[in-house]
């Protein structure tokens, strides 16, 4: 029996870790892990230029498409056992989860349309090559998979052509495992407070008949994302710089299909007029390549229709958008360095987070008091 059956059915954040780490420890994610195709995802930033370009952030190892990936098949891992799967399917859906970010190319969504609009493919699809073996890197990841899984299942799961018999709700429903989580590491790496949803209580109410307000919750949450971070000007700018760097009349060395399956520290060394302009808008300048550039970009809003159950109920809308490179350093050096929230105030508008508020509290006090008497008369105390 692998570790991962015997552990408890987690509800906060403090267990999801726990997740993480037998998640990690299973051989199969193990072996994964160890290929050069998801090694090279740990160069890969999973909130793309705004790692570069926004200031306080930078790219780290929590805010990787590896760390985002291991995390999506902790929660695959959770509802396969809470779903009673066998252990091939829970295999499955465990490497599925952990190679859906696989295709991934440097810098994430921000460069991605460039790269699709220069070689006709997104991320999906550079990832179902990989799978296969048909990309640069794939053969060993292929070979690997081929040894213990069928390939082709695991490539249907990630194109949403599985049933949810079979766990296939886990990779295209509207709650899907990729979303539990990049919501969250979203908030966790943008905003100060109010604290991101819990991954697993959120994961159990779309999978498991968990508490259905949680689902309205997180909805809520993916707007902030998209409205007050994600879409705010600083963030669009450093979105559409990408795009500028990379048209198709820009001078400079043209993409190749290796760019996509390559990761940042190699775009640094061939592209380094692109990461010093991300570092220019840090500052608040504007580099000289970017002057006068405008693009397409896409305001999306989610909302909760209170009144409908159902998928009726949590919608999504998007509007088209044609946004100018001066406008948006105008607007970023207008706008605040981070939205404004009421912490206290949003607590009380949800009781279920003041009490894990209030636990985490004592757990701490709890935790100071033993550090404090196992460090006593330690010169390392302070």
């Amino acid at each position: 029996m692998h570790s991962a059956a015997i552990l408890p059915r987690p509800a906060g954040a403090a267990d999801f870790a726990v997740w993480q780490a037998a998640t990690a420890a299973e051989p199969l994610c193990r072996a994964i892990q160890a290929s050069a195709a998801f090694a090279r995802l740990r160069g890969v930033a999973f909130l793309g230029a705004l790692d570069y370009a926004l200031p306080g952030l930078a790219p780290a190892p929590a805010r990787s498409r590896a760390a985002h990936s291991l995390a999506v098949a902790a929660l695959a891992n959770h509802i396969a056992h809470a779903r009673g799967y066998g252990d091939e399917l829970r295999q499955h859906l465990l490497a599925a989860a952990l190679l859906h970010d696989i295709g991934h190319p440097p810098l994430s969504h921000s460069a991605e349309p460039a790269l699709r609009q220069r070689l006709g493919y997104d991320h999906h699809a550079a990832g179902e090559r990989l799978l296969r073996g048909a990309a640069p890197g794939g053969a060993a990841l292929h070979r690997l998979l081929a040894r213990r899984l069928d390939v082709e299942f695991l490539v249907a799961l990630l194109a949403g052509r599985v049933d949810a018999a079979h766990g296939g709700d886990l990779f295209a429903s509207r709650f899907n495992l990729d979303t539990l989580d990049a919501i969250p590491r979203s908030l966790e790496s943008l905003a100060a407070h109010p604290p991101a949803p819990a991954r697993l209580a959120c994961a159990a109410a779309a999978f498991l008949g968990g508490e259905a307000a949680l689902l309205d919750a997180f909805w809520r949450a993916k707007q902030r994302v998209y409205t007050e971070h994600l879409g705010r000007p600083a963030a669009r700018l450093a979105d559409l710089a990408c795009r500028w760097f990379f048209r198709a009349d820009a001078d400079g060395a043209p993409l190749d299909e290796a760019d996509f399956f390559a990761d940042e520290a190699a775009w640094q060394a061939k592209y380094p007029a692109l990461f010093a302009g991300l570092a220019e808008l840090r500052r608040g300048a504007l580099p000289l390549w970017l002057a006068g550039a405008s693009g397409e970009a896409t305001r999306r809003s989610y909302t909760v229709a209170e009144d409908c159950r159902g998928e009726r109920r949590h919608r999504k809308s998007e509007q088209a958008l044609r946004l100018g490179a001066e406008a948006l350093l105008a607007a970023a050096r207008a706008a605040p360095a981070t939205p404004a929230a009421d912490y206290p105030d949003f607590l009380r508008d949800y009781p279920q987070l003041q009490r894990a508020h209030d636990h985490s509290a004592q757990l701490l006090d709890a935790l100071r008091g033993e550090l404090a008497a196992a460090l006593a008369g330690s010169p390392h105390a302070q």
